[in-house]
């Protein structure tokens, strides 16, 4: 009887020991997950050192680290009252929203590779803050915001056109997106003049390698962030072509306006003195030659030439062909009688008779040759 005394009394004790265990280990919150992984811009290389990681829930931000070595790794716990229990979370590389999401698990938690994307969630807000003695419009969080004077601005509802369109010129300055209507901040102890003006507010879509993004405008002009400020209030861009932006929706002249290369790596030194004058190098060698010239206009006509010498005296021509003998002359007229010659021989009658046939032979010789002559 004594036996079950004493083990009534140890149960009746061990359960009271239990219960505030039981109680205790009711009311201790789960621990926060970890997430921790690699992560990579826009060109799909690592980030830079320092570049922000951020976590968001229903877009406020949770948790957020400094990227080293292109990895991060961080705790996210909910503050006490509330709970994140099954919540999404969205993860921002810098200004870029990341594609990859992860989900708030008490004592949980998990690797999770980070790529930064165009991607955003819900509208943005645009905000202003003051540098100097001037006020600039900046994101939620205090990031500044730029235009790009080689921008086409939007006028009269029209779109505008973004010069910047490379993945070098959209890694380096990334676009203000939004889902939805862009959003001015409230600012109650901004006066009117200060504050964002929400109908210079707008956006416009644009597509780059395929992907379709809506880029937040201010008075017609696309709105960027610079990759080189990795905290509030940096305005290491305004420089060159890309300067802050005035409540006004007009650019500011001023600030920094320091190279974004050279903000990024230190300011420059004062300039040396200058150096003396190299010795002058050798000749070039010659160039090859030229094309030939068009052809030139034709000239005027020459002055007249002298006169030719005379030609050498052409060959005699050739003889011409025998004309056709003449007809007979007539007779000519009878001479007169000769005196009487003395009686001779038998014989004078027959001398008489051949001279009258020499003469009439001289006549007709004669009367060939003149009409032989007539002919040629």
């Amino acid at each position: 009887m004594a036996k079950f005394k004493i083990l009534a009394l140890l149960s009746v004790l061990a359960l009271l020991l239990a219960l505030p265990a039981m109680v205790l280990a009711q009311a201790q919150p789960p621990r926060p997950p970890v997430f921790g992984g690699t992560v990579v811009g826009l060109d799909g290389n690592p980030v830079a050192d320092g570049t922000m990681i951020t976590a968001i829930i229903d877009d406020a931000e949770v948790a957020s680290t400094a990227a080293a070595g292109g990895s991060y790794a961080f705790a996210i716990p909910q503050p006490t009252g509330e709970s994140f229990e099954g919540k999404t979370l969205n993860f921002m590389v810098g200004d870029l929203m990341a594609a990859e999401t992860g989900t708030w698990e008490g004592d949980g938690g998990s690797e999770l590779n980070l790529s930064a994307s165009m991607m955003v969630v819900g509208p943005s807000t645009v905000a202003t803050g003051w540098l100097g003695t001037s006020v600039f419009l900046m994101d939620r969080r205090g990031m500044s915001l730029y235009l790009f004077t080689n921008d086409t601005q939007g006028a009269d509802g029209g779109d505008p056109t973004s010069a910047c369109t490379s993945a070098g010129c959209r890694g380096a300055w990334p676009h203000l997106n939004t889902d939805g209507a862009p959003v001015a901040m409230d600012q109650p102890e901004f006066n009117r003049r200060n504050r964002v003006n929400a109908d210079l507010l707008g956006s416009f879509e644009r597509t780059d390698d395929g992907v379709t993004t809506s880029q937040v405008t201010y008075n017609g002009w696309p709105l960027y962030y610079w990759a080189q400020d990795k905290k509030p209030g940096d305005v290491l861009g305004q420089w060159g072509p890309w300067f802050l932006v005035s409540p006004s929706g007009n650019l500011i002249v001023g600030g920094t306006n320091s190279d974004p290369a050279e903000a990024a790596a230190g300011a420059a030194g004062p300039a040396g003195p200058r150096g003396s004058g190299g010795v002058a190098g050798p000749g070039g060698a010659d160039g090859a030659a030229g094309a030939a010239g068009a052809k030139g206009d034709a000239g005027s006509a020459g002055a007249a030439g002298s006169a030719g010498a005379a030609g050498a005296k052409g060959d005699a021509g050739s003889a011409g062909a025998t004309g056709d003998a003449g007809a007979a002359g007539a007779a000519g007229a009878a001479g007169p009688a000769g005196p009487a010659g003395a009686a001779g021989a038998s014989g004078g009658g027959g001398l008489s008779i051949i001279a009258l046939i020499i003469a009439i032979v001289a006549v007709v010789g004669a009367g060939g040759a003149f009409v032989m002559g007539r002919r040629s």
